[in-house]
């Protein structure tokens, strides 16, 4: 394929791409390699007559902008071109006569022509943009059409899909390396997975399959302004893959599979509530939701959990937030019942029958 380039996951890098995107500690969100490393990698790039291009995409406050900045000094050399996508590491490198070429990351935001087509003019040494394999492909086609720059989109490699600059796994997992990969499941249930990934930049939710263009070669090979990424990071994910170039934006998809259809409420008439806690052997804490039903000790009660199960319980003793015990529990309250071995958070608590007075 025309116009490939790849992210290397390792040293070992069998590829006949145009470019290697080296994600280096420091400044990139998924590093790979060390400075120790470059001399190794130039050596490698120059014997292949390939161009070597530094992946600076980690988030910066002021502070460690700066501090970027100074290390730069010390990387620079061994690169041909320089990807960022923070804008006050974009003007340090526009500004700074010994950088020649720039590759701006615009993957999470800026998809209309006019934001693009600022951004490609900013500095003559803008000389690609990075696009979101998200765009629809008859808007992406235009693009490369009418931008005054080529641009790139990701042909094959997991997807991250969400970020944030906070340690969130830290408090779980004291001790992991910053390589490790962690399954997340919903607690409704749901057999839908996604990896979280942990290093000093951050939390990073990946999606599971890999993200793939194969089948669409024949489509992109007229593509003449457009550069192709191959992404080796995180080969210990799942090898499922699913396809891209969608003819519309489906990002918004997600959210359904995100959404558990079993805890969804069936009949608002006998709905009462939701499980919101669980002391094993001693109680199950609900919530009551519904404004025109109240719970009593006799009631039967129907409880579905999230993962399908259904329960049936007789309420033979309500307790009140104080632990004292009540008649009834209406709208709004937290009241607690019996435990019931197999109820999870997140059931759904229905009035099947009541004792008739």
């Amino acid at each position: 394929m025309k116009n490939k380039v790849f992210v290397p996951g390792s040293l070992d890098i069998q590829t006949d791409a145009l470019e290697w995107i080296i994600a280096l500690e420091s400044f990139s969100r998924f590093p790979v390699f060390f400075e120790k490393d470059l001399l190794t990698l130039k050596e490698l790039a120059q014997k292949k007559k390939v161009k070597l291009v530094l992946e600076w995409d980690i988030l910066m406050t002021e502070c460690v902008l700066e501090e970027r900045k100074k290390q730069f000094e010390n990387v620079f050399s061994f690169f041909d071109a320089f990807r960022v996508q923070d804008l006050g590491a974009l003007n340090f490198l526009v500004n700074k006569a010994n950088v020649q070429q720039v590759q701006l990351i615009l993957d999470h935001g800026n998809h209309n022509l006019f934001s693009l087509e600022h951004f490609a003019k900013v500095s003559s040494k803008i000389e690609r943009l990075i696009l979101s394999p998200q765009i629809p492909k008859e808007i992406l086609k235009q693009y490369q059409d009418k931008l005054s720059c080529p641009i790139e989109i990701l042909f094959l490699g997991h997807l991250p899909i969400s970020y944030t600059p906070r340690k969130l796994l830290a408090k779980h997992f004291p001790v992991h390396k910053s390589d490790d990969v962690f399954k997340i499941q919903s607690k409704e249930g749901q057999k839908f997975v996604l990896n979280a990934v942990e290093n000093q930049n951050g939390t990073f939710l990946i999606y599971d399959h890999l993200f793939t263009l194969e089948g669409e070669e024949q489509e992109v090979a007229s593509w003449d302004k457009c550069f192709f990424r191959f992404d080796d990071r995180f080969k210990s994910l799942s090898d499922k893959k699913f396809s891209g170039l969608f003819k519309e934006n489906k990002t918004a998809e997600l959210f359904v599979h995100l959404k558990n259809s079993l805890i969804e409420r069936k009949d608002e008439g006998t709905y009462l509530g939701e499980v919101v806690d669980i002391h094993k052997e001693h109680f199950i804490g609900i919530h009551l939701q519904n404004p025109k039903e109240v719970l009593r000790r006799q009631d039967l009660l129907c409880i579905k959990t999230p993962e399908g199960r259904i329960k049936e319980l007789m309420v033979k003793d309500i307790k009140n937030f104080l632990l004292e015990k009540i008649e009834e529990g209406k709208h709004e309250g937290i009241v607690f019942i019996p435990y019931l071995s197999g109820v999870t958070v997140r059931s759904s608590v229905y009035l099947l029958e009541r004792e008739k007075c």
